[in-house]
């Protein structure tokens, strides 16, 4: 008698072709190393971390994060001095207050953490019940001590600027 292939008795060489195929991937991929995706992880985390001291910046075990919740937390771990500003995106003085920090911040950024909170982004709003917001734009200005005093309603950039600059003398 004579046994007829038919396509039921192939589709063990198709598993073991397409397994052969992954594992050729797998190999590949193993063999070329975790080294070379380090300089783009390193790149990502200097461009969002401030630029405060050289020995914070390559803080691996540390790095800043994207959130304001976050970003609040590694302030007071790092005891680094900060400014908060809680505001929404359409408040007219809100949008005023957000103007003069931007541009205030090229300045100072070095040495102060700034953390943006908008106010009405669902994401913040743990955190703007934690801060006890009740107006905007509020702003929180905090040593690398811990300690923080807050304003609130638009500032004049002579008051900011005498802020930040209190700041820079406590840290």
């Amino acid at each position: 008698m004579k046994k007829r292939h038919g396509k039921s008795d192939y589709r063990w060489l198709w598993a073991v072709a397409v397994l052969a195929a992954v594992a050729v991937l797998v190999a590949s991929k193993a063999t070329r190393g975790s080294g070379q995706n380090l300089p783009e992880a390193q790149g990502r985390g200097s461009a969002t971390l401030p630029a405060l001291s050289a020995a914070s910046v390559g803080v691996a075990a540390d790095p800043f994060p994207p959130e304001p919740a976050a970003q609040l937390d590694w302030v007071l771990r790092n005891q680094k001095p900060a400014m908060l500003l809680f505001h929404s995106t359409n408040c007219k003085p809100c949008k005023v207050m957000s103007a003069l920090v931007d541009k205030l911040r090229p300045e100072y950024e070095r040495a102060v953490v700034f953390v943006d909170v908008i106010t009405n982004d669902q994401a913040n709003a743990g955190l703007v019940q934690r801060a006890q917001i009740r107006a905007i734009p509020t702003s929180f200005f905090l040593s690398s001590a811990g300690e923080a005093h807050g304003f609130v309603g638009a500032m004049p950039e002579e008051e900011l600027r005498a802020e930040l600059a209190r700041l820079l003398q406590g840290s």
